[in-house]
């Protein structure tokens, strides 16, 4: 027998455990205790304890009654209250809690068990009052008799039929008003003085008095009964208007039809010993279905009976008791239907015991009877689903399974046809039919199967609500159910009842049964049972479908399994593997994963003793052990099979068994973490390296909490402070060591830039601490983060710019003096530029015309010279171009706008096409960005650096790759090729004007493309690096701000 779970209530601790200790030592088991009302409904709520013991004064704002009412009238849970109070006030407050007990501090032993007991056994009595009280509800409302119940200030809570039709209402007419609303004033005073005396006294009160209702005079027999502690009262009355005249009437006759017709509602009769009627009353006269008592005095009582049996039995009782006390049995109505009837019979004797006549009462119980007969017929249903339910769960062969199903309630609904549709998915269309017959009735297989139920829009309507169709007879079908009529009637289906069956929201298929022969009225009470059997169906095919998607999911993890990177291995509950894949193998050092099978994981060398034992409890575990494998070592590594060292990693986590408490296997995983554990050396090594800088570095460094309190300092800052050591300035703030006006500065800056998560970045302020002279310093403070994205802090570097401010100055008045003298510069050289082009392009001229008309007819040394001169004139008009271009990028650029750079890169190929066509060059570019920037001088750009990685070629076809990418100043660009490279000395020197590194006659060019473009570039207020090696190629990359640039 389980134990009686009891949750305490109580504030004070020690009281609490004391009870708790008393409740175990007497055999009850304690669920929880609790301090406050609030949790104790919580902790009710969820561990449905089967008593609370409640402490009236706990903490919060609810008191122990409050709790304890919410708890009775939500949970069902009986309350036994604990109080240092006594006072009439307090027990009245428990008293209307609906308290089981209530009990004084301290209680002894013997008190609270039998509180407890009395308690509990209280409460089960209720819920059997509860739930008898709803099983008579329909006895009441069924009654002949009136029948009302009323609270003690005559407010009508129940009324039934027989009581509300005295008065031509409905009862829910009388529901919610008083004696006096709902009657006349007379009548009404009468029945509140009945209802009064019944609720002081507490004992029943009878009545037989006159009341006149609706006009009419009505003698009345009245019993009214206090019901419960509410001082209910139960009013039953009897209709005794006839049975007093009669009385009245009959008060000289004799006393055989005093005792037959004295008010009784029940058939009556008297009869010879051979059961010939003599006499019988107009209840029984009309409930056997004749007109006149004379009919039946040729009827004999033994013709009466529907089974002889019952007769013979009848015989038998009244010979051995001289009476037949609450005998049933079924009678026969003139008109041959069955009426069963309650007997009450006793044989009249004489003084000598002879046998005068015999006499008796007769009750109609024909629909308790069918009520019965229907409870019957429900629990013999519920009992044929349940076993179906059962034999599903057994059954291999769902087909057959579902045809036994259906014979069975065929059988059972009295059905000709059971059968069950299967529609295919997302469609009304008969994919599959299962089907039972009776013998002789036609299949419906060939008839439904491939059928299109879209059609049948009456059915498919109702099918989707979830609503079952019941079809007595195809007249009752409406003119919205056409088809179906048409549908039925063309198949000779008389009558149907059919239910959708649903896999999860998807409509699978129909239940349905059919009658050809005979039209059969459905039983509403088997609609709930038959839609049970079609969930079952439903879970069936869902399960199905399951079991389906399981077997993929095995393929799926088989997958996973064999071809999982991370070594996965299977042992059983010993720890012996049974299974692992290849990558666990070769972890292990062999070829064959079979040959890892057999060997135990659970021994020293593998799992040490401390994870093995919480494994084998159930717990998950993660270690680096020794294995005992080839290769293994005795210092957590082991040599692989192609012999490097490696650091494992290892997951043990045991497959919990359904029953038992000791796992049934468990899944091994295993991964080579060699790699990590090299990073976490080199961070261990970064990290000492980190606090070593930063001791050294002269900038002051530091870290705060989100509270702006330092966490660590360098040496340099402690100085500047004025504390010996680093460690003397956590936890303090700026407040500590700097003027409040800058402390204060400090805290709100960094408060929001951790707030807004940006950085501040080389802010210049005048600083004073109380140590040294005021400096100029320039901070530079960025926000930490955790691994979530939470501000965790920051991170400052500030540094002493005092000598940098003065120089500073110094470079402004030179700056401004440099500026004005580019400036001139700049305009002297495109001045010179642009006007040594004329006479050149005059010199260059006649030197061609030259060359032309005298080549050949001078000697060959004339015409060297002549070459000379042509080449000489044709360089200085190039570079002379290319110095005019160079000055014209900051005086004659174009305003930024929007420029895609991959229209760019098909202007620059289309322009170089000859030299990629001639080379077999190959460009290669990442999808490029759309940015701010002069679009001309980006083609320029572009087109110097691809065309210097065509002309600086080395023996294979030249290959170039543009790749982008994006940080915190800007976009960042690469042009890498695979050319002949340069020396690292010479870095530098291919930004100079005219500087070359090849000869004319290698690689002809001005030695001006590649300064051209670092003044692009900086026009765009950005930055441009070289780098290369021998033979190796070059990389030129350059970033240009996301932001758009000013234009100069």
């Amino acid at each position: 027998m389980s134990l009686i779970n009891i949750l305490i209530v109580e504030d004070e601790k020690i009281a609490a455990e004391d009870l708790q200790i008393r409740l175990e030592e007497s055999g009850y088991q304690v669920s929880g205790w609790s301090r406050s009302a609030e949790a104790a409904i919580v902790l009710a709520t969820e561990k449905r304890p089967d008593l609370v013991l409640m402490d009236i004064v706990l903490e919060g704002k609810m008191s122990g009654i409050a709790a304890a009412e919410k708890i009775y009238r939500d949970l069902d849970i009986p309350v036994i209250f604990l109080t240092s109070h006594s006072d009439v006030q307090t027990l009245k407050e428990a008293e209307s809690a609906d308290a089981f007990a209530y009990l004084v501090k301290p209680v002894r032993d013997g008190e609270f068990q039998s509180a407890i007991q009395i308690a509990l056994y209280k409460h089960q009595t209720e819920r059997r009052i509860r739930k008898s009280e709803e099983t008579y509800r329909v006895l009441v409302e069924g009654a002949g008799q009136p029948i009302l119940k009323v609270d003690p200030e005559g407010r009508i809570l129940f009324i039934n039929q027989a009581g509300a039709a005295l008065t031509g209402r409905r009862p829910e007419d009388f529901c919610g008003r008083t004696v006096r609303e709902a009657l006349s004033g007379e009548n009404a005073d009468k029945l509140i003085r009945l209802i009064r005396r019944a609720v002081e006294t507490g004992q029943p009160v009878t009545d037989e008095s006159v009341w006149k209702i609706g006009g009419q005079t009505y003698w009345f027999d009245l019993a009214l009964y206090r019901l419960n502690e509410r001082a209910e009262v139960l009013i039953i009355g009897r209709d005794v208007t006839d049975a007093r005249a009669m009385k009245e009437a009959l008060a000289a006759s004799e006393d055989r039809y005093q005792k037959l017709f004295h008010g009784l509602p029940v058939g009556m009769y008297q009869c010879t010993a051979e059961g010939r009627i003599l006499d019988a009353n107009q209840t029984l006269v009309r409930m056997l279905g004749y007109q006149k008592k004379n009919e039946l005095f040729d009827r004999s009582t033994t013709a009466g009976y529907v089974h002889s049996r019952d007769r013979g039995r009848w015989l038998r009782l009244m010979r051995r008791d001289g009476a037949v006390s609450g005998f049933e049995t079924a009678w026969k109505r003139r008109d041959g239907s069955m009426l069963w009837v309650h007997e009450t019979a006793r044989a009249v004797q004489d003084a000598s015991g002879r046998i005068l006549y015999l006499e008796g009462m007769v009750e109609d119980i024909t629909e308790r009877k069918h009520a019965e007969e229907e409870i019957q017929h429900r629990l013999d249903f519920e009992m044929m689903v349940s076993k179906i339910a059962f034999r599903f769960i057994q059954a291999r062969d769902i087909r057959k399974a579902v045809r036994d199903s259906l014979s069975r309630l065929g059988r059972f609904c009295r059905a000709e046809r059971a059968y069950l549709f299967l529609f295919g998915p997302d469609s009304w269309r008969v994919e599959d039919m299962i089907e039972w017959r009776v013998r002789g009735a036609i299949s419906h297989r060939r008839m439904f199967l491939h059928e299109d139920f879209s059609r049948f829009t009456f059915w498919r309507d109702a099918l989707e609500k979830r609503t079952p169709i019941r079809i007595s007879g195809t007249d009752e079908l409406s003119r919205d159910a056409a088809e179906e009529r048409v549908f039925m009637e063309s198949r000779g289906i008389d009558s149907a009842f059919m239910i959708p069956v649903h896999s999860g929201e998807r409509l699978t298929g129909v239940v349905g049964f059919d009658n050809a022969f005979q039209s059969l009225e459905w039983r509403t009470v088997d609609d709930s049972l038959l839609e049970v059997y079609a969930g079952i169906l439903g879970n069936v095919f869902a399960r199905q479908s399951m079991l389906e998607s399981l077997r993929v999911s095995e393929q799926k993890f088989r997958g996973i399994f064999q071809n999982a990177t991370i070594g996965i291995g299977l042992a059983d509950s010993r720890g012996v593997l049974i299974e692992v894949n290849e990558a666990l193998a070769g972890i292990f050092g062999f070829d064959d994963p079979s040959a890892s099978a057999g060997r135990s994981v659970f021994n020293n060398r593998i799992i040490p003793r401390v994870y093995r034992m919480q494994a084998r409890r159930g717990e998950t575990v993660r270690f680096e052990t020794r294995v005992d494998f080839p290769g293994a070592s005795r210092d957590g590594r082991f040599r692989g099979p192609r012999g490097e060292t490696v650091f494992l990693d290892v997951i043990v986590t045991p497959l919990p068994h359904p029953e038992k408490k000791r796992p049934y296997g468990y899944l091994v995983q295993v991964q080579d973490v060699s790699l990590r554990k090299q990073a976490e050396e080199d961070l261990i090594s970064e990290r000492n390296l980190l606090h070593a800088l930063m001791d050294s570095i002269p900038d002051m460094i530091y870290f705060k909490d989100r509270q702006s309190r330092f966490t660590r300092i360098n040496k340099a800052l402690a100085s500047l402070l004025g504390v010996g050591r680093p460690e003397e300035a956590v936890g303090k703030t700026d407040y500590d060591f700097f003027a409040a006006d800058q402390a204060g500065v400090a805290y709100t800056d960094e408060q929001k830039l951790m707030a807004d998560k940006t950085p501040q970045i080389g802010k210049q302020q005048l600083l004073k601490t109380r140590s040294v002279d005021p400096f100029w310093g320039s901070a530079t403070k960025v926000p930490l983060h955790d691994q979530k994205g939470r501000v965790t802090g920051l991170v400052g570097i500030t540094r002493d710019i005092s000598d940098l401010k003065a120089v500073q100055e110094n470079l402004e008045k030179t700056a401004t003096a440099l500026v004005k003298s580019n400036e001139e510069l700049q305009n002297f050289a495109y001045v010179a530029s642009h006007d040594l082009q004329e006479p050149l392009r005059m010199i260059a001229s006649y030197l061609q015309l030259l060359k032309k008309r005298y080549a050949g007819r001078l000697d060959a040394e004339a015409d060297e010279f002549i070459g000379y001169a042509v080449d000489g004139a044709a360089r200085m008009q190039r570079l002379i171009q290319d110095i005019l271009e160079y000055s014209r990028i900051n005086t004659r650029g174009k305003p930024f706008g929007a420029t895609d750079l991959n229209q760019v890169i098909q202007i620059v190929q289309l322009h170089l096409g000859v030299m990629i066509e001639e080379t077999g060059a190959e460009i290669l570019a990442d999808p490029l960005p759309t940015i701010t920037a002069d679009s001309g001088q980006m083609i320029q750009l572009f087109q110097n650096l691809v065309g210097n990685a065509l002309k600086f070629r080395g023996k294979e076809k030249p290959k170039v790759r543009i790749r982008v990418e994006e940080n915190q100043e800007g976009t960042v660009f690469y042009i890498q090729d695979n050319g002949i490279g340069v020396e690292e000395e010479f870095h530098e020197q291919v930004f100079k004007l005219f500087r070359r590194l090849h000869s004319q006659d290698a690689y002809p060019g001005t030695g001006i493309g590649l300064p051209i473009c670092k003044r692009i570039i900086e026009r765009h207020g950005g930055r441009i690096r070289f780098d290369s090696r021998p033979g190796s190629g070059s990389t030129v990359s350059f970033i240009i701000p996301r932001h758009e640039a000013p234009n100069p």
